[in-house]
């Protein structure tokens, strides 16, 4: 940071200090604009303003930027939670969140320097600097812009009776003995600490004897050095508060930098690096870095990576779309869906945007290894075959059967890889965790979440572990590496590996424009294929307990899928929403047998409630209508507020009788 942006930072605290905020406010919106990554700046902003959702907005830029910033986490949290809950009663001793930090206790070698330390006393947090720090010496005390109690430096000034009621007192006595006693808990800290630093680093490390890996152990190394990409162009914020939509498309700019763990940490995850890439036989190009993230910010730091806020209306237009084929509730929210679907479950996540490993827990343990091997397995397959063009993340791009069938690829590649691992060259500490690591749930909890939900999101890692086996069987990690040179495209072919082995294509079908039935007000929220997974859903998972059919009836109607297309068209004046879908089936018999399971679907669905419609088969209820065609090879169901709509797409598809 150069000397001119210290100032102005400095100036900025010092207006926050004397309360005044407006100048504050002004001071670092200007800076903002030329420099809006700036983690330190919004962070500042953060205090600098009152509103609560401007409070937000500014740390959630924050996390954006770095989504390991403890400080900006818990901050974000406590501002969330006070829009719930009664304001605190207001104190004449507030402090500053932003006073002058104290030096923080040395971590364990075994965990992130987040984890509290095995002591009676709280260790004091690290922040994390994203921008080279301000001395903690040149940095005055400042006043926040709304009452916040510091209660830790409450708790000290009490104990050691630096608060009294008399006259006005010089502060810096009481800053020095404040300083003095928190370095006197870092040296009984670390004195207590050392015996179960040896004994936890070994349980990471491990025993070169336990490893079967034929590569030579590698020497411990210094904490590696991650080299910065190029910054790109700064994007120009407004003076207004109005938040910029964030791209689609993943961010190229310079990672902010995340809390360096400790050497002998550093040293333990290089091996367990080496050894998952002699297994999958890929060497790192690149450094990865690595973080620790507690439990309980998981779900903050995930929303904010993932940019939730500005994907809601894409999120609610696909609610809607699985309300319609009744896998999901109306208004059902699928925010967790979403986290999970990228995370996996609950052991660790890889952010291939920001090349960062997020592990979940406090320390590292059995489980937080496997987890580490996990994604770093999905780094080294990102740094080998370019991944990043695929269009999959932060969101597809693709079509979602395409991504979906992609992203099996990938997530039974690395379980494989992972389990392989245990079996083949891992100490007893991860062969003994490896139970506990398969338990693990989705990284979020969503106890409302349907079965379709469940099953989604479990598709990547089950199916698509089944799909890289088939492969792995045939001719080794060879053949594994092969598929990325020619991957699968849809779910078929992930559930089908033969169908794959013999270059089997979806057919392509083209949804047929219906203008005369839905214009005016309607329009096109998805167009796209549904697959065969999800037509299994469709049958098997029906959000409608008494819809759903077996799961073999289910498997054996879906099996001879050849392609498909749906549009699902919705009408915000009157919420009302309306389905089109064409099948296309490999053979006319494989045709009888799903209409036959999708008779007896929409009969259970509409119990039993069918319209009186000269030689079509149809059902009527909760406002809908819905009618099932059928071709040689083809099926078209089609589901509209009335019957007029209904008819009037019918039309346009002569060939469906």
């Amino acid at each position: 940071m150069s000397q001119p942006d210290i100032d102005t930072i400095k100036q900025a605290q010092e207006y926050i200090r004397s309360k005044q905020l407006p100048q504050a406010q002004r001071l670092l919106v200007a800076y903002i604009k030329q420099n809006p990554n700036s983690e330190q700046a919004w962070y500042l902003l953060s205090t600098a303003v009152e509103d609560p959702r401007k409070q937000i907005e500014c740390l959630q830029r924050v996390l954006r930027f770095n989504p390991a910033n403890t400080e900006a986490q818990l901050r974000l949290m406590k501002v969330m939670a006070a829009q719930t809950a009664p304001p605190p009663a207001p104190s004449s001793k507030t402090k500053s969140p932003l006073t002058s930090q104290t030096p923080a206790s040395e971590p364990s070698p075994f965990t992130s320097p987040i984890s509290t330390p095995a002591i009676e006393k709280p260790a004091p947090r690290r922040e994390s600097q994203p921008v080279e720090p301000v001395p903690v010496e040149a940095v005055k005390p400042i006043e926040p812009a709304a009452a916040t109690v510091d209660t830790e430096l409450s708790g000290l000034r009490s104990k050691v009776k630096f608060v009294r009621s008399r006259g006005k007192r010089k502060r810096w006595p009481r800053i020095v003995i404040l300083l003095l006693l928190i370095l006197l808990v870092v040296s009984v800290g670390g004195y207590f600490l050392k015996d179960k630093i040896n004994e936890v680093v070994s349980g990471l490390v491990g025993t070169p004897a336990a490893a079967v890996i034929p590569t030579e152990t590698p020497e411990p190394t210094d904490t590696p050095t991650v080299t910065p990409t190029p910054s790109i162009t700064p994007t120009r914020y407004p003076a207004t508060w109005t938040p910029t939509p964030a791209p689609t498309a993943p961010p190229t700019r310079t990672p902010t930098p995340l809390p360096t763990l400790n050497p002998a940490v550093q040293t333990g995850l290089l091996r367990l690096r080496d050894q998952i890439a002699a297994e999958r036989g890929i060497n790192a190009d690149r450094e990865i870095t690595v973080a620790l993230l507690p439990r309980d910010i998981l779900e903050t730091a995930l929303k904010s990576i993932l940019d939730i806020q500005q994907r809601q209306t894409e999120l609610t237009n696909q609610a809607r779309t699985l309300a319609v084929l009744g896998l999901v509730r109306p208004g059902f929210d699928l925010t967790r869906y979403t986290v999970n679907r990228f995370a996996d479950n609950a052991g660790g996540f890889y952010v291939p945007w920001q090349e960062v490993i997020f592990v979940v827990g406090r320390e590292f343990g059995g489980v937080e290894g496997i987890a580490y091997v996990h994604q770093t397995a999905h780094a080294l397959l990102e740094q080998r075959f370019d991944l990043a063009s695929w269009g999959l993340y932060p969101a597809c791009t693709r079509g979602d059967e395409q991504c979906q069938a992609l992203q099996a690829l990938i997530g039974g590649d690395t379980t494989l890889a992972t389990e392989r691992w245990v079996e083949q060259g891992a100490s007893d500490l991860y062969k003994d965790a490896m139970p506990q690591y398969q338990a693990l749930p989705e990284a979020i909890n969503d106890p409302a979440a349907p079965p379709f939900v469940v099953h989604d999101v479990a598709f990547r890692r089950e199916q698509g572990r089944a799909f890289v086996e088939t492969l792995y069987q045939r001719e080794g990690w060879s053949a594994v590496n092969n598929a990325y040179e020619n991957p699968p495209i849809s779910t078929e072919q992930i559930l089908h590996p033969q169908k794959y082995v013999e270059g089997e294509q979806p057919i392509e079908v083209t949804a047929v424009p219906v203008p005369k039935a839905f214009g005016g007000g309607w329009q096109i929220i998805t167009d796209e294929v549904l697959g065969e997974w999800r037509t299994y859903l469709l049958l098997s998972a029906s959000v409608d307990e008494a819809a759903r059919l077996s799961e073999e009836t289910a498997q054996k109607a879906a099996a001879g899928w050849g392609g498909d297309r749906y549009r699902v068209y919705y009408d915000q004046e009157t919420d009302q929403a309306a389905l089109v879908i064409q099948w296309a089936w490999d053979t006319s018999e494989d045709a009888a047998e799903f209409q036959q399971a999708m008779n007896a679907y929409l009969d259970l669905r509409f119990r039993g409630a069918k319209s009186q419609v000269p030689d079509q088969t149809c059902w009527s209820g909760s406002r809908q209508m819905t009618c099932l065609y059928a071709a040689e090879t083809g099926t078209l169901w089609v589901l509209a507020p009335n019957s007029g709509l209904v008819d009037q797409v019918r039309q346009v598809y002569p060939d469906f009788k």
